[in-house]
């Protein structure tokens, strides 16, 4: 039983700075930032309704809307230019061959084509009176343009083909559609347009050509969709939207619905290959101005919606491959994702600029592009405060809080990023101007209304709080189900957490004085959780190590957990504390992996009883002087985690204090750390597990600010064992750094990032579990 002891508690009388050691990389900073789940605003300069967008490849794009306007960027979209069209015409569709190559159409027969990329946009004479509201091609010379001609008191479709670049444009037969709305070339001989037919045009047209144009052979179309758009990657693979969404595998023989998600109209689609495509379009209807983006990356199986309500139509879509998109809508809206439109997304329910506190978010970037993130500070009094980055590949940006939301706020975080991103949240503390310390916290990556604490003490010497982030839209209730090893189980309610807030409940209130505790955290709606401590810890050997530490809650529990990091060397105590929240015995086999040369693993089991939590003190099972790794095994699912109190001397550092970290719940072939420094006063470690039999060779990069990628090193793990690798040594002193192990052979491993530091007016250490790639 972990024995502590308290320390006179005095107030600070001012802030202590810490001297500042992460620097801030190049990138683009805003108070307010628009977001779009995945997806990016992009400055498109005008206000017209922009139709139709089309990508030559990554980096040169071409979008066309209302009153001639054409807009191009060069790259990525980062600026858009206008064009001189020479029209005053809408133009409704474009298609882009190569940089220089493009054309589009629009209403009273307007045909442009440019072979200059743009600077000059020459009109070609279709002739009648069509409307063009599709243009597909095939390569400079080879296009199609469809649309509908009105004549003799009604539409006809109407479809025109060039195979000379557009010197002259030739009818084709058009099956008597009434109007033709999109069109998709698959090469100079293959193409399929779609749209309406009949009379008044309430029927489907869906028609192929697999000779240029010769003839065009309908196809039959499922009753519950009319037409509108299509796009086809080769001859048998192709989709079509409007009403819904529509896919064919074999050419055309059989077109099938997919389930969209949505009732509402689907305005475009752009398919990137077999399995992956988009869709945009409107949330509902004709009515209500919401943005669709919809993706699938199972050629259909399931379509995701990837955004959220905002107040505008998309109404085109293009994409140069399966992560890079534009879209286009009106009132000149132009959004683009480099990520596959996906959204990562973290949650941090502690942070505090208040007095004696400095805090930091550390992004690590380990992604080959640049990752666009925005951050969402939200406060006590649900207010809230954003700020956009971008982070360049393999770097790390770094957001000094303190500086960013003013000083004497608590406050909470969410983090949004276009692409897989680690953040950290380094905070460095002078409590109550008495204990100092630091910790370090990964970010949530989901809310839930379950979160688990297997630690937790509230006797003479530790202050335990629980910080609650409540993103939601309604007001919460809090339950806390408490599991101590002194009274059993203890339920505590009436707790709430207002809308778009976070709160701070201190544990020493809700429950009592003198308890060893687990904490079962449930909320009405989803929340985030995190635990800050902070002590004087006197342990088995009445030390006074005084510190705190800081871990967000498990929320997804397991049978299985791993932990890299821990030492019985001298200055260190090391506990595990085990939580079984639920209403039966769990059986829970721990295996001890010692260092090399420090002895063979072995194993030893505890029994947790129902609602019960359970302290192991880790010297007691395997002796003092070693490193030692642990993978846990129960019968059933429980929680763990590795509190360890330290004074701790390495080279010129020594610093007191403690530390405390959530477990890993599966071995990885690649891990990740934002956070990292070499600098004078600081000593950071890298331990590694390998729980299998066969030794796993890994590969350490580190990413510097100082000196970029240094030459990669590299580390056998035997089996059933632990390494630790002293980074300060392997990798330089004074380098701010990011730090990436991949697995070159053999099995996974787990990793863990250790730091001790004395420097800036605070002294003590932080633990951190990597980020798994």
């Amino acid at each position: 039983m972990e024995k502590r002891a308290l320390r006179k508690v005095l107030l600070l009388p001012a802030i202590l700075v810490l001297g500042i050691w992460c620097s801030f990389l190049p990138g683009t900073s805003v108070a307010k930032a628009d977001t779009i789940t995945g997806w990016y605003e992009q400055q498109s300069g005008v206000s017209e309704d922009l139709w139709s967008v089309s990508a030559a490849d990554a980096y040169t794009v071409w979008a066309v809307g209302n009153n001639g306007t054409i807009l191009k960027t060069a790259d990525s979209g980062a600026t858009w230019v206008a064009q001189a069209s020479g029209t005053g015409n809408h133009l409704r569709s474009v298609c882009a061959i190569d940089a220089n190559i493009a054309w589009t159409v629009g209403t009273s027969g307007t045909i442009l084509k440019t072979v200059d990329g743009g600077t000059i946009w020459s009109p070609q004479v279709a002739g009648g009176a069509y409307s063009f509201s599709g243009i597909a091609a095939a390569d400079s010379n080879n296009a199609w343009a469809v649309g509908s001609e009105y004549s003799a008191g009604t539409f006809h479709g109407i479809i025109l083909n060039t195979s000379d670049g557009g010197g002259t444009w030739n009818p084709q037969p058009s099956s008597g559609t009434y109007s033709l709305s999109g069109v998709s070339a698959v090469n100079n001989t293959t193409a399929w347009v779609v749209g309406s037919a009949g009379a008044h045009g309430f029927d489907k047209a869906i028609l192929k050509t697999v000779d240029g144009g010769l003839t065009w052979t309908p196809q039959t179309c499922p009753p519950d969709i009319l037409p509108y758009k299509i796009s086809a990657i080769d001859t048998n693979t192709a989709w079509a939207v409007g009403s819904n969404i529509i896919a064919t595998k074999d050419g055309g023989t059989t077109w099938t619905t997919q389930e969209s998600g949505t009732s509402n109209k689907l305005e475009n689609v752009v398919a990137v290959d077999g399995q992956t495509a988009w869709a945009v379009g409107s949330m509902s209807g004709y009515s209500a101005y919401n943005r669709i983006v919809l993706k699938t990356s199972d050629a259909g199986s399931t379509w995701s919606m990837q955004t959220p309500q905002y107040a505008l139509f998309l109404l085109g879509v293009t994409a140069s491959d399966a992560n890079t998109a534009w879209a286009v809508g009106d009132q000149g809206t132009i959004i683009h994702t480099s990520g596959g439109g996906m959204e990562y997304t973290c949650y941090f329910a502690e942070g505090y600029t208040g007095r004696g506190f400095q805090e930091y978010l550390c992004l690590g970037n380990p992604q080959e592009e640049t990752a666009t993130a925005i951050v969402n500070y939200i406060f006590k009094d649900g207010t809230t405060q954003e700020e956009r980055l971008t982070i360049p590949p393999l770097s790390r940006t770094t957001i000094n809080v303190n500086s960013q939301v003013g000083e004497g706020k608590e406050v909470s975080a969410k983090v949004v990023s276009d692409k897989e991103i680690s953040v950290e949240r380094p905070m460095y503390f002078s409590y109550n101007g008495v204990w100092s310390g630091g910790h370090d916290s990964e970010g949530a990556t989901a809310t839930d209304s379950s979160w688990y604490f297997a630690e937790g003490y509230t006797g003479s010497g530790f202050e335990e709080w629980i910080c609650v982030l409540n993103p939601g839209e309604q007001e919460t209730d809090i339950t806390f189900n408490f599991q101590t090893q002194e009274a059993g189980a203890l339920e505590k309610t009436g707790f709430k957490v207002p809308a778009h807030s976070r709160s701070t409940f201190k544990i020493n209130d809700v429950l009592g004085s003198g308890f060893q505790n687990s904490l079962k955290l449930e909320s009405r709606y989803p929340v985030v959780a995190e635990r800050p401590m902070y002590f004087d810890y006197q342990g088995i050997g009445g030390h006074h190590w005084q510190g705190g530490s800081c871990v967000v809650g498990l929320n997804d529990l397991s049978k299985t957990y791993y932990l890299a990091e821990g030492t019985t060397r001298t200055g260190f105590e090391e506990w595990l504390t085990l939580q079984n929240p639920g209403q039966g015995t769990v059986n829970v086999t721990v295996a001890y992996q010692p260092g090399p040369e420090q002895g063979d693993s072995f194993e030893k089991t505890y029994v947790l009883s129902p609602l019960s939590r359970f302290s192991v003190y880790v010297p007691n099972e395997v002796g003092e002087g070693k490193d030692v790794a642990v993978t846990l095994t129960g019968d059933n699912a429980f929680v763990v985690e590795r509190p360890m109190y330290f004074n701790y001397t390495y080279g010129a550092v020594t610093a007191q204090g403690g530390d405390c970290v959530m477990p890993a719940i599966s071995p990885s072939s690649d891990w990740f750390f934002a956070e990292g420094y070499t600098g004078e006063g600081y000593n950071e470690w890298l331990c590694l597990e390998n729980p299998y039999d066969e030794a796993s060779t890994v590969e350490v990069i580190y990413c510097t600010q100082e000196a970029g990628i240094l030459p990669a090193a590299s580390i056998t793990v035997p089996p059933r064992s632990r390494s630790t690798i002293m980074v300060n040594e392997q990798a330089g002193s004074g380098y701010q750094l990011s730090t990436r192990l991949k697995v070159v052979s053999g099995p996974n491993i787990v990793a863990e990032r250790a730091m001790y530091f004395n420097a800036g007016g605070f002294n003590g250490g932080h633990t951190a579990t990597g980020f798994s790639m």
